[in-house]
């Protein structure tokens, strides 16, 4: 097979199987977007509650009330053209690894930093929209990082592919090396949607990169690990691979033939 159609296959099957994310803006946020946030963990469960309690705020009722809306489940409705599940199987698996659907991923992005911030503290989803945000503002540091790395060691795969995105979408934290480096951790994981992106966005990185971004991934693993060893969480169980994935690498066999002669990836 020629090398052009070789790629463009390969292209095809990586596009087909990528989960469609929203454009991102990299220019500064529209005016009135909240400049500060609370130095309040986002991942820490609510206080409890004193003697007397005190009134809700505006922006914990806001968050509540976004909360009902988002709901608690992925919806897959195979008529929608934008809708990133191919399954109902499929919507499940994105449930569970953290991934909002695309009703859900417009609400999040659309609300206010108090209103995520609060909702980050019994949502992972919101959490990391929450780092999202913060990061296209590009006035919050590592801060977007803290969070991205809490909800990632607590199981969210769509915070490690939001973090490949921040690193390759928003021009003040652009690092391509990084970025492949997370869309590994979120292929390692079972996402095999991110080896599209990586091959997208890292398909220019040279040697000396790429070996970089495979021990940056490994110093990130080693850094999830011990944060769930700290807080006394299990290891990772052995990956669960999203529905499609044997589709998936039967499409890139027929563009690149197996891995040996004669041998098929074990899925």
């Amino acid at each position: 097979m020629p090398a052009v159609l070789v790629v463009a296959v390969a292209l095809a099957a990586v596009l087909f199987w990528a989960r469609r994310t929203p454009d991102t803006v990299v220019e500064a946020p529209p005016a009135g977007m909240p400049a500060e946030v609370s130095k309040t963990e986002a991942a820490a469960p609510p206080a409890t509650q004193s003697a007397t309690p005190s009134r809700p705020s505006k922006s914990s009722a806001r968050a509540a009330t976004l909360l009902q809306v988002v709901g608690d489940r992925y919806d897959f409705d195979p008529a929608d053209p934008n809708g990133a599940a191919t399954s109902l199987a499929d919507a499940d698996w994105l449930h569970r690894h953290g991934f909002p659907d695309a009703d859900a991923y417009d609400r999040l992005r659309r609300a206010s930093l108090d209103e995520l911030e609060e909702a980050a503290k019994i949502d992972l989803r919101a959490q990391v929209i929450l780092a999202f945000n913060m990061a296209i503002t590009g006035r919050y540091g590592n801060r977007p990082f803290e969070l991205l790395e809490d909800a990632a060691a607590r199981g969210s795969i769509f915070a490690l592919e939001t973090w490949g995105d921040i690193h390759y979408t928003l021009k003040h934290y652009r690092n391509p090396v990084a970025g492949a480096a997370y869309y590994h951790l979120a292929l390692r994981r079972g996402y095999f949607t991110a080896a599209g992106k990586k091959l997208i966005f890292a398909g220019t990185l040279n040697a000396e990169q790429r070996m970089l971004s495979d021990v940056y991934a490994e110093v990130a693993w080693l850094r999830l690990l011990d944060a769930r060893k700290r807080t006394g969480t299990p290891p990772f169980a052995e990956a669960e691979l999203r529905p499609g994935f044997e589709q998936f690498v039967a499409t890139l066999e027929v563009a690149y033939g197996t891995p040996e002669p004669g041998t098929a990836p074990n899925p």
